[in-house]
């Protein structure tokens, strides 16, 4: 038999038959198709591809890493972008966009109508741009809503359906005479009872082109998480102790944050009230806006939250707790810290990811020097919006595209990954950087 091959980094790394898969390539008339990743490779970072259909070009996310250079040649695609695409609002997926759109300013520009509006506001917080450019910006996005479809040209069509990352999340289906394409994003398919979550397609792909952030990684299911923090949360506010909950805007403990009151008018969870720092306010306002178009939660109110437009916590009124919600960027600065301190001092508990470490936390919230008065009553929990190594291998089997693109994650995690497939039927690609790649 044959060895399989797999292309790593754009190189054939001879595997024995049973470990890798490799299916036969299926050769399509007309017009070449080929894929360059401009960012990602073997870790988590800025995401940004180009996804090319003859002469036609789609730019996926140009997004920024802090202290990486901006290069949007990749391949040979010159600088004919017919449209870029924006899977979701984050930094390493947007980050670039103004710059993007100077390099190619006839591209369209389309995203789902959260994301555009996130997206602004991220600009705004994030960037020196003026006003009147963040104007133009606003001008420039497109609003596409899920499954509206989009002509690109000459029978190149797209459009969005559901990612599961965060609100507005997309993952972006290409159809073209030279087959379908899924391009993933970031994505989850886990229901979280805030947004709706990933579901595969039902149609053939000649190519899916997925995120792998979490190959390698333990995954913890949402509803898990979710309980263990209302138990907690629960315990505290029934000793009317505060609380506070350090969320980045887009982070899916502002989702889990944004599910408690709704438990309170059911009786499942004890009443306090809520106060929300500014740097968190234009994000908690989109996600409720944006809730009463949301699948997931038909008749439920999701409009019970209480927004404090001012950031200094309530008055506590008949005994009631309260609940400060405040990103962690934010803790290093004067007022929330001394907020959070107050809150603290007081014996209440602060809840947060385990994407930030302790020490991190401890050291940004404490009164003294070690960070050691607050460490035990900081409370840690595992929020994952990434899809999961088994929810990917499922995904890929059900698809069963011709060409798996595999992108973020290391090479020993990817490689691994791969050879779990029992038999070979897919060609697995993993590019490097500014590489271009048949497929």
């Amino acid at each position: 038999m044959a060895e399989i091959k797999l292309l790593f980094d754009g190189k054939d790394i001879s595997m024995r038959p049973t470990s890798v898969l490799r299916g036969p390539e299926t050769v399509r008339a007309g017009r070449p198709v080929s894929f360059v990743a401009l960012a990602g490779n073997h870790k988590v970072g800025r995401h940004s591809l180009v996804l090319r259909l003859g002469s036609h070009h789609l730019l996926v996310d140009p997004g920024l890493s802090s202290g990486e250079k901006i290069n949007f040649n990749g391949g040979r695609h010159g600088g004919n972008v017919d449209v870029m695409l924006l899977t979701h609002a984050h930094l390493d997926h947007v980050g670039a966009l103004p710059a993007a759109i100077k390099r190619y300013p006839n591209a369209r520009v389309y995203a789902t109508p959260e994301t555009k509006a996130l997206c602004l506001q991220m600009v705004r917080r994030k960037t020196s741009l003026s006003e009147h450019e963040i104007r133009y910006l606003e001008d420039k996005i497109q609003s596409l809503v899920y499954r509206r479809e989009m002509e690109v040209g000459r029978g190149i069509r797209f459009h969005f359906i559901p990612a599961g990352h965060i609100l507005g999340s997309a993952s972006i289906v290409v159809t073209s005479p030279e087959g379908n394409f899924l391009l993933t994003g970031d994505y989850s398919n886990e229901p979280r009872g805030v947004i709706p979550q990933f579901i595969s397609p039902d149609c053939d792909f000649r190519a899916v082109i997925s995120e792998t952030s979490f190959v390698g990684m333990e995954a913890t299911a949402f509803r898990r998480s979710f309980r263990r923090l209302v138990e907690k949360i629960g315990r505290a506010a029934e000793q009317h102790k505060p609380i506070v909950i350090a969320t980045d805007p887009l982070g899916v403990l502002q989702e889990a944050a944004m599910l408690l009151p709704p438990l309170q008018a059911k009786g499942l969870l004890p009443e306090f009230t809520y106060a929300i720092d500014p740097n968190l306010w234009e994000s908690f306002l989109t996600y409720r806006h944006y809730y009463r178009g949301l699948e997931q939660q038909p008749g439920q109110d999701h409009y019970l939250f209480t927004l404090a437009q001012s950031a200094r916590p309530p008055v506590i009124e008949n005994g009631l707790p309260y609940c400060y919600l405040v990103g962690p960027g934010n803790l290093n600065d004067n007022f929330p810290k001394t907020v959070v301190q107050d809150i603290l001092r007081a014996g209440g508990l602060l809840f947060a990811e385990d994407r930030y470490s302790l020490d991190l936390i401890a050291r940004r919230t404490s009164w003294d020097n070690g960070g050691e008065a607050v460490v035990d009553q900081i409370r840690q929990f595992d929020f994952g919006n990434h899809i999961s190594e088994v929810a990917l291998r499922w995904t890929i089997r059900n698809q069963q595209p011709g060409t798996a693109v595999l992108i973020h994650g290391t090479a020993a995690d990817i490689a691994r990954f791969v050879r779990t497939f029992p038999r070979p039927s897919q060609r697995f690609v993993v590019p490097r950087v500014g590489e271009e790649i048949a497929i």
